[in-house]
């Protein structure tokens, strides 16, 4: 995070392939996903999507996203991963069905250190650093990123990314 805060990691934009990152993150988690009896719904589509992006920082956004839902959203037995293209920018968005944030927390989730879990459970308990990292990332690469919850029914993050302009041909 120090790192991320000094500008001391050089992201590397270039239009990436958005759905086959999702598509070998998914993978990854395939198994835990499985384990825990949790009903993955994947809504990709067939189409490659492109965005504006470091492809290492979208793996660790898309890593941190999937492993909160399933360490916090396990016990709603559902987590889904949802890309749609837009003409500007895409959208992607990470839920599950679980507990929820409650809404006097979410301001704060995306603090440095910050973590809703307040047990001593170390299951549970995380860094407080996840998130604080996905949100500084999203941000270097001129991305927003926004949370929903209503408990056991569903919290949802949603990160939004510029695509490719067109250049503007210019021989004729």
């Amino acid at each position: 995070m120090a790192k991320l805060e000094c500008n001391d990691v050089e992201l590397k934009i270039e239009e990436v392939n958005v759905s086959e990152i999702l598509r070998q993150d998914i993978i990854t988690f395939m198994s835990k996903i499985n384990e825990n009896n949790i009903i993955p719904e994947i809504k990709i589509g067939e189409d490659e999507i492109f965005a504006l992006a470091d492809e290492n920082a979208l793996h660790r956004i898309v890593n941190n996203l999937i492993s909160n839902s399933l360490k916090y959203g396990y016990d709603g037995k559902v987590i889904g991963i949802e890309l749609k293209d837009y003409e500007k920018c895409i959208k992607l968005s990470v839920y599950d069905r679980g507990k929820g944030i409650e809404k006097s927390e979410i301001a704060h989730i995306f603090d440095r250190l910050y973590t809703e879990e307040k047990s001593r459970n170390r299951k549970y308990q995380g860094s407080g650093l996840g998130l604080a990292i996905v949100k500084k990332l999203v941000e270097d690469m001129s991305g927003s990123i926004e949370v929903s919850s209503i408990p056991f029914e569903k919290t949802c993050f949603t990160v939004t990314l510029p695509k490719k302009i067109d250049k503007i041909k210019t021989d004729y």
